[in-house]
């Protein structure tokens, strides 16, 4: 088993950032992202060690909006595609024997539309595809900000992310449309949508519009049906508490930063 943790840590006060310890810790992380992480990662490891928390820092070349801490040795991590907006690594699990991990930060809405997410979902789904061929196994797990709801367009297009919200479809695996082939991945964060499952979203937004859904959930874990036997759906978290610190204000909306994290284990 492995536990992974992502979190766009955009809001957090640098001098505050001693939570980032508290979480890796109390979430016994093995893989952890963070976007937008402005911290010393150095210094970040050196306390983690002075607490018997030996973490590495993953080097990442092309992707200056994701920093990985993990558990696992650097050399046994291994560099696949990367851009400014995406990053994969093929990780060893020690039951799956390898595991590939895409961390993802998807520019603003502030400075993209609709077509440049769907571009860059269909953009990125061909360069999954491309690694797992050359891998030759489908054992791939997304995660990240996304910028997008489950339900847009580059979260479920087929020719994009085709991240389906039901175990029932997404065992099928791959769908024929129009005489092509399309993988899927299965999204397990629908589930937390309204007020019977967890927290209602990672980030929280109003406007005075027409449409309007406040709670978003622009952080996301999509997997390949292959590993849905090894995905306890019940593991799956919005984290809103860090060692009886609150993450969020008492409205629930979030406090420490304008995101907050994800945590599942595979």
């Amino acid at each position: 088993m492995m536990n992974i943790l992502f979190w766009n840590v955009g809001k957090l006060e640098i001098d505050n950032s001693s939570i980032i310890e508290d979480l890796l810790i109390s979430s016994n992380c093995d893989i952890a992202s963070f976007a937008e992480y402005r911290g010393d990662y150095k210094t970040l490891l050196r306390n983690l060690s002075e607490k018997g928390q030996n973490y590495y820092h993953v080097p990442i070349i092309g992707c200056e909006r994701i920093n990985i801490f993990t558990k696992i040795l650097p050399e046994k991590v291994k560099p696949l595609s990367e851009t400014n907006y995406f990053t994969l690594k093929q990780f060893p699990h020690p039951k799956l024997v390898n595991l590939t991990i895409a961390f993802v930060h998807f520019p603003s809405k502030l400075y993209s539309d609709d077509f440049d997410y769907l571009e860059e979902s269909r953009l990125f789904r061909l360069q999954i595809e491309q690694d797992e061929e050359h891998l030759n196994n489908e054992n791939t797990i997304v995660i990240g900000d996304f910028n997008m709801n489950p339900f847009e367009k580059g979260m479920l297009a087929a020719s994009a992310f085709h991240a389906v919200p039901t175990i029932f479809e997404a065992k099928k695996g791959k769908r024929l449309i129009k005489g092509r082939e399309y993988k899927m991945f299965y999204n397990p964060m629908w589930n937390f949508f309204g007020d019977l499952y967890g927290h209602q979203g990672t980030y929280y937004y109003s406007q005075a519009k027409h449409f309007n859904v406040n709670w978003n959930i622009l952080d996301q874990v999509i997997i390949r049906p292959v590993l849905l036997e090894y995905l306890d759906l019940s593991k799956i978290q919005i984290i809103t508490e860090v060692n009886g610190e609150t993450l969020i204000k008492q409205n629930g909306t979030p406090l420490t930063s304008d995101h907050l994290p994800i945590y599942f284990e595979i």
